[in-house]
């Protein structure tokens, strides 16, 4: 089993969703972290076009949509959940350029959340940054 960890931003997203699409996400998340970076076609897909080298989407169907969550395999493999969303009503070529646009974004912010805590982490088992 893989671990897999959720944005504010994901969170945000799949808690506006409707119970069918929730239920349906959790479904396909547990795939996810049973396969891992091991997932492939046609469930999961490299996405091109992105300076994440390792940007994925895990593709499924709920209701009569195609959903596309997007996440990434952070440097500790842990598996991370940045967006989710649909094509509905948008071109491909503009939806997949926010959705990159979104999630560069977004990884980054997880990024620097994720060294921060290493950092606290580091100093704590160190003893820096301890007042006297």
């Amino acid at each position: 089993m893989w671990n897999i960890k959720q944005t504010e931003e994901f969170q945000d997203w799949f808690e506006e969703a409707n119970n069918l699409l929730q239920a349906d996400v959790v479904e396909n998340v547990e795939v996810l972290r049973q396969m891992g970076p091991h997932l492939g076609r046609p469930k999961a897909d490299t996405i091109k076009g992105s300076t994440i080298s390792n940007l994925k989407e895990l593709r499924f169907m709920s209701g009569e949509k195609v959903i596309r969550l997007f996440y990434v395999f952070d440097p500790d493999r842990n598996g991370v959940l940045l967006v989710g969303g649909n094509k509905t009503g948008i071109g491909n070529k503009k939806f997949y350029q926010q959705m990159i646009d979104k999630c560069e974004k977004i990884y980054v912010n997880y990024l620097v959340k994720r060294s921060k805590a290493i950092k606290k982490k580091t100093s704590c088992k160190t003893g820096k940054g301890e007042t006297k």
